[in-house]
């Protein structure tokens, strides 16, 4: 594919990324776009699910998951944006692809369990993402690839952990569905990140 292509393809992707997300906020329960907007849906979910300790752990998972969908997603979009290495803008757009999908997948099955999510974020309010937007292009590449594999690491880590913990069918098969492409994520950034 040419560089020409890939930049339409990336620039295609994320047109239909800000759709997917701008539904997602239309559609949500919860109105608020602050960084505290997790905090939000936490609290609707300890006030839904007070006296059932596994419900309210199920919830805490699937707003832990929508958080790191909308940081992966804001990864991606900063990789297409700030990237010029071809690796990397291939990441980005599988980063971003990938987890509109799994957002997707999670806000259906949250709205059937009457589970409130998180549909933003505060960019400057994330360590890594802020340390990316103030990156120089001269150290943006090896800087994102910590950030993605970071990121990548701990949301596999919380995976695995709710996995051993749940007994909601539905959770572990989006579980069993997200945590290949995880996986898959954090080994292609660990074989990017070799090459700096």
């Amino acid at each position: 594919m040419t560089t020409r292509n890939q930049i339409m393809s990336i620039s295609f992707g994320t047109f239909f990324v800000l759709s997917i997300l701008l539904e997602m906020v239309a559609c949500n329960q919860i109105n608020a776009t602050s960084k505290h907007d997790k905090d939000i849906a936490e609290v609707h979910n300890e006030s839904r699910f007070d006296n059932d300790t596994t419900k309210a752990n199920d919830a805490n998972f699937l707003v832990e998951s929508a958080w790191i969908n909308i940081h992966e997603i804001a990864l991606g979009q900063l990789g297409t944006d700030k990237s010029k290495t071809p690796e990397i803008l291939v990441l980005s757009k599988m980063l971003t692809e990938e987890h509109v999908i799994a957002s997707e997948k999670l806000k259906n099955m949250a709205d059937k369990k009457n589970i409130s999510l998180p549909v933003s974020a505060e960019k400057d309010q994330d360590a890594g993402i802020s340390k990316l937007i103030k990156a120089k292009n001269s150290i943006f590449d090896k800087t994102y690839i910590d950030v993605v594999i970071q990121y990548h690491e701990e949301a596999i880590d919380a995976f695995v952990a709710e996995d051993t913990i749940s007994s909601d069918i539905e959770i572990k098969n989006y579980i069993a569905t997200v945590l290949p492409t995880l996986k898959k994520h954090l080994e292609q950034a660990k074989q990017i990140q070799k090459s700096f």
